[in-house]
């Protein structure tokens, strides 16, 4: 949290949204692109054919984690799948450790593009949620 208060009064809180909304997006989509040429082992951010969740989520639901995932977020993912952990979103929550690891990962390949992420971008990366929309609040009467 200092270091996002540090960048806030450095520049602007508008600054600093617009920076790390840039960087969400240039990740995700370069996920996409790699995931569609064959450049990664499971989707990343597709589904599978036929499917609609992301095909490591869809992956990782039924206990298939990969080796780019660290032990420790994998047994923090499996503990959300399985209910083990509370949460009102528990493919979201995994699937943003997912993301997180993933770019984590693919640092040491393009660290130009996919920066360590272990700071503020980590908090303010976009939420994803795989719950129905009325459950999600997303559409309120």
């Amino acid at each position: 949290m200092k270091e996002l208060e540090g960048q806030i009064h450095k520049t602007s809180r508008d600054h600093v949204v617009e920076r790390v909304a840039y960087t969400w997006f240039n990740r995700i989509s370069a996920l996409r692109f790699m995931d569609a040429n064959g450049y990664t082992s499971t989707r990343v951010v597709s589904p599978a054919k036929g499917q609609t969740r992301p095909e490591i989520l869809a992956e990782a639901m039924a206990g298939v984690i990969g080796d780019e995932i660290p032990q420790s977020t994998a047994t923090l993912v499996r503990a959300l799948l399985e209910n083990r952990t509370p949460s009102r979103d528990p493919q979201g929550e995994a699937y943003r450790l997912i993301l997180v690891a993933v770019c984590n990962h693919w640092h040491g390949a393009m660290p130009f593009l996919f920066e360590k992420i272990a700071d503020y971008t980590e908090l303010l990366m976009p939420r994803i949620s795989f719950l129905p929309a009325a459950s999600s609040g997303a559409c309120r009467r």
